[in-house]
């Protein structure tokens, strides 16, 4: 197939076009809230006119990244709907990104689907870590939004502004903590008690998603050294040091697999005697 022709490879990448999707839901569920006669605090809705204004920033910067990094720059922005792409990165039209993806999908072939899916078996940790992300910023926002609803009228309060409020939801997030805005009422303090169990998952899932792609790196190196080497002159020592050097980087991969396997049984012995 000719590299330059978008349908010879894939459009899009599973795992971040899903977080795409979901960020530009996120914003036209936003668009709705704000046009609902909720009884919001102004600064409640400053904070969702904020985050909105993040993600549309976000959105047009992927957008137009989208469009100009196809080879098949033309083809894909009539066939696969790239105009749309553009134009769903505005303010009030995001809802054009979710009907591009669903008609992009359509155009794939079925060879393109079982790589949409072999993708996103293969890259689960990046999806994993990316969805938490999703859901990260939609309690993020929410709990600066209901952290708001609590403390605005509270004696003693200090989280009583927008910038109050998303300083405050960062640095729990983050599980950082400053202690300079804090919560006084019951309802605020929940609200802190589950964004504070976010940042701890997503930290851990990205320390996880991190340690997993330097340990597929390495493995990928271990696996490429490990390849036969074609030797004309066994009594050349450089030959002989590079057969050596990628024999003992078999016994370390083995070694490695090895010691994670009596690891993994020895925490499901720990566990049953437990």
């Amino acid at each position: 197939m000719k590299e330059d022709n978008p349908s010879s490879r894939l459009p899009f990448n599973p795992s971040y076009e899903m977080f795409v999707l979901a960020l530009a839901f996120i914003s036209v569920i936003n668009e709705i809230l704000l046009l609902l006669p909720l009884n919001l605090p102004p600064e409640a809705r400053q904070v969702v006119l904020g985050i909105s204004a993040l993600i549309s920033l976000f959105l047009i910067v992927d957008g137009f990244y989208k469009v100009f990094r196809q080879r098949g720059r033309r083809r894909y922005f009539f066939e696969y709907y790239g105009w749309m792409t553009i134009l769903g990165s505005i303010p009030g039209l995001h809802f054009l990104r979710l009907i591009q993806f669903w008609l992009a999908v359509r155009k794939l072939g079925d060879d393109e689907r079982r790589r949409v899916k072999t993708i996103a078996e293969n890259n689960r940790a990046q999806s994993i870590l990316l969805l938490l992300t999703a859901v990260a910023i939609v309690v993020f926002e929410f709990s600066a939004a209901f952290v708001l609803e609590a403390e605005f009228q509270a004696a003693g309060a200090n989280i009583v502004t927008a910038e109050d409020a998303l300083w405050w939801a960062y640095v729990t997030v983050m599980t950082v903590g400053y202690g300079d805005k804090y919560p006084v009422t019951s309802g605020g303090r929940i609200v802190g008690t589950l964004l504070m169990a976010v940042g701890i998952s997503l930290i851990s899932v990205f320390t996880s998603f991190v340690t997993n792609w330097f340990r597929t790196s390495r493995h990928r190196r271990l696996q490429a050294s490990t390849e036969p080497v074609a030797v004309t002159d066994t009594d050349d020592p450089r030959a002989r040091l590079l057969v050596i050097q990628r024999l003992l980087d078999q016994q370390e991969l083995a070694y490695q697999e090895a010691t994670t396997e009596l690891r993994n049984q020895l925490g499901e012995i720990e566990e049953l005697l437990s």
